[in-house]
């Protein structure tokens, strides 16, 4: 009886092991590392592109990491650049880095500074006030494909714009 007492003590005991190890193990949750959030300026006020429209006799275009740059001089090339500014504020994503630096002057005075982002999904300005992001605005598509255009023509091709 006692061989009988104990031998049903030990099948209890195995079964309640087998079925604890049946369970599936719980895993940690994984989660991805919080991305940060877009950055949201308001547009460039129309007053400040209405008085470039009407007063910019000079634009730079300076890369930071290309072989080249561009000056506008006259009236209606100005006006084509800034007509490639969108009205549309765009999000400044923290994963999207600068290409380079827009200037525009009014009598030898740089008025107005831009930083041009023109990635993959990363294609539009951040004006600064005081050195700092104060307005951005996406890069309308005419604005896309005048930079592409430009790039091409120096042999720049896209997996060399970062």
């Amino acid at each position: 009886m006692r061989l009988i007492i104990l031998s049903l003590i030990t099948a209890l005991l195995l079964a309640s092991c087998e079925q604890g190890s049946k369970e599936p193990q719980q895993q940690p949750e994984q989660t991805a590392a919080p991305q940060p959030a877009a950055t949201t300026l308001p547009s460039l006020p129309m007053d400040i592109l209405k008085n470039l429209w009407d007063n910019c006799d000079y634009v730079d275009y300076v890369f930071y990491n290309l072989p080249i740059s561009m000056s506008l001089n006259n009236q209606p090339s100005i006006q084509n650049s800034l007509s490639q500014i969108a009205s549309d504020p765009a999000p400044v994503l923290p994963q999207c880095k600068s290409i380079g630096r827009l200037f525009y002057q009014i009598k030898g005075e740089n008025v107005q500074m831009a930083e041009i982002y023109f990635t993959a999904g990363c294609t539009y300005f951040v004006f600064l006030k005081d050195d700092k992001p104060a307005y951005s605005n996406y890069i309308t598509p005419e604005g896309v494909a005048y930079l592409n255009n430009i790039f091409s023509q120096a042999g720049i091709k896209p997996e060399q714009i970062r």
